[in-house]
């Protein structure tokens, strides 16, 4: 489980690109492990939430592995 800003306007003050203004999209301000799973049992999951930044759930191969499936939680 993901927690996440949608998007967030920065001004930088130093460094090569001081005086812009950079916009940030999906910025990740945590994450959850909810489960492990096989791929092949029926699984349901039911977490606590609180907060209102948005939600997304995703499925991830094993080790670091490719997403096999993602969505937005309403």
């Amino acid at each position: 489980m993901v927690r996440y800003i949608p998007q967030e306007t920065v001004a930088i003050e130093r460094g090569e690109n001081a005086g812009k203004t950079v916009i940030y999209r999906n910025i990740v301000t945590d994450w959850q492990i909810l489960a492990t799973w096989d791929g092949v049992t029926p699984l349901s999951l039911q977490t606590p939430v609180s907060g209102d930044q948005p939600i997304v759930v995703i499925v991830q191969a094993a080790e670091n592995g490719p997403v096999l499936a993602a969505g937005v939680v309403d």
